[in-house]
């Protein structure tokens, strides 16, 4: 699609301090009619995809970048298509807004395996595969949609247009326990719950590798990965604080490698890919996750024999599974508790690595390890901070080749979201917002 051509009046332009950029950008752009958008630029060194971004919060840096390829953006009258262009003060921009598609969802009759039901809530076991709501990259067939279906009466409104009944979330291959609300009054309640973390959530995980410690936390905050916008990583500086208490359940090994182990994981936080960023950042990620899976992986692979390694590399997905589900009714009062069983594809998993599991650690029925949580003695936060230096002495532990993710302060980049990955409002904060 070509630019139209526009006059040459420009919009106009001010002298502006760098930290309010984006608010000034947004304000100065000039939309016609037709259409078409026209910006004049107001601080120097200013590249053009950021600028983009700035003026038109509503476009993700990607769909930004597809605007540039797809040469519907000038610059004093010149298509540019590249992002990293750096803008003088005084150049003018013209483009035109890509369509906005249309996320409101339908209902759809998917199939749902229902745990519980009642006027107010309902607890759903979902599949993996699942999105949770609509969004840039799944526009439909999503747990929404099949709620819409499934639940006559309607759902809470509290989450918008595109999230009706969704109080928090699992990741599209996560499987396992969610719960939905179908009033407003239900979602407040529990979204208190989730903001005070008295809502509690236990969770499996088939990681590779294992830890020294049979039990410990993770204590690092997470944020967007500097490296790939798509990703979040553990990070030292900026962030927001992210706890994960984990207890190995069932290590697995060949006769001189430990090379995949069974983990029971409780969130007291609930930030985007919480559990699969802390594994990989410790060097362990989780089996079958292709997202964080290259670090600790391709070593691992090449220490293990043939079957073995089929083992790990063959799974579809990132080996993790809401387990249990434990909450107060946000009407009743009553204490609920909810199970999960393992999906046939994990089953397998486990069953695959039944011939490699460690003598005297646990074993018998796996469901079991996760019916007490008394039994196995978390830690209070802060009393094991945990060390990524766990080797050991008497069994091999595969290295990995790869280096640490860039050293570049995360407040050095600021990127527009994009949904069709991730939200950027982790959970926490939106049930804090949600219950207010």
């Amino acid at each position: 699609m070509a630019p139209r051509n526009l006059s040459n009046a420009s919009a106009q332009s001010a002298e502006i301090p760098s930290e309010q950029a984006g608010a000034t950008l947004e304000n100065l752009l000039i939309k016609h009619d037709d259409g078409v958008c026209e910006l004049t630029i107001t601080q120097p060194d200013l590249r053009l995809d950021r600028a983009l971004a700035l003026a038109t919060p509503e476009i993700s840096r990607g769909k930004a970048q597809e605007m540039l390829e797809s040469g519907i953006v000038c610059v004093n009258g010149a298509i540019v298509t590249k992002g990293s262009k750096k803008l003088k003060k005084g150049d003018v921009l013209r483009f035109s807004l890509p369509e906005t598609p249309n996320l409101t969802p339908v209902a759809q009759n998917i199939p749902l395996d229902v745990i519980y039901e009642d006027e107010h809530i309902i607890v759903i076991n979902k599949q993996a595969g699942l999105t949770v709501h609509p969004a840039a990259g799944a526009p439909d067939g999503t747990l929404v949609n099949a709620l819409l279906y499934h639940c006559k009466a309607g759902l809470s409104s509290i989450g918008g247009v595109t999230r009706p009944g969704i109080v928090h979330r699992l990741d599209k291959d996560t499987s396992g326990l969610i719960v939905a609300a179908k009033t407003d009054e239900a979602h407040r309640g529990l979204s208190e719950q989730f903001s005070a973390h008295t809502a509690k959530r236990t969770y499996a995980a088939v990681i590779r590798g294992t830890l020294r410690q049979p039990h410990g936390l993770f204590n690092m905050n997470i944020g967007r990965s500097l490296t790939d916008r798509k990703k979040m990583a553990a990070v030292r500086r900026g962030g927001k604080p992210a706890v994960t208490h984990w207890v190995a359940v069932q290590r697995y090994r060949t006769e001189k490698l430990y090379f995949a182990t069974l983990m029971r994981c409780n969130l007291e936080t609930g930030r985007t890919h919480q559990i699969r960023v802390h594994f990989a950042d410790a060097g362990y990620p989780l089996i079958g996750d292709a997202t964080y899976g290259g670090r600790g992986g391709r070593g691992l692979l090449r220490a293990l024999r043939d079957e073995a390694a089929e083992i790990v590399s063959g799974f579809p997905r990132q080996a993790l599974h809401a387990k249990k589900l434990t909450l107060t009714h946000p009407i009743t009062g009553k204490k609920m508790n909810f199970r999960a069983d393992f999906p046939e594809d994990f089953k397998k998993l486990l069953a695959d690595l039944a011939p490699y599991q460690e003598e005297n650690h646990f074993t018998g029925a796996h469901d079991a390890a996760f019916d007490d949580e008394a039994d196995f003695d978390f830690p209070e936060n802060g009393d094991l901070d945990f060390d990524t230096d766990l080797s050991d002495e008497d069994f091999e532990f595969a290295e990995d080749e790869e280096g640490e993710e860039g050293g570049e302060d995360e407040a050095d980049f600021d990127y527009a979201e994009d949904d069709e990955f991730f939200d950027d409002e982790d959970e926490d904060e939106k049930n804090s917002r949600s219950s207010k």
